[in-house]
């Protein structure tokens, strides 16, 4: 996925609420590490650490 793409979904995704697991999330943040080439996701619950590869199939 086109790191644009998934940049301006996550950004549309601040402050929403998302059932993840047996949980509702409410994200709080992301930070995209270029470096390590992974995507940073802060929820009230937890952070999520995927890697750029495989953050369009986290997403959905």
């Amino acid at each position: 996925m086109d790191n644009k793409i998934v940049l301006t979904k996550l950004e549309k995704m601040r402050g929403k609420t998302f059932h993840y697991g047996n949980n509702i999330h409410c994200f709080l943040d992301f930070k995209m590490d270029d470096t390590k080439e992974k995507c940073i996701i802060k929820t009230n619950i937890d952070s999520f650490e995927r890697s750029f590869d495989s953050i369009e199939e986290f997403l959905k």
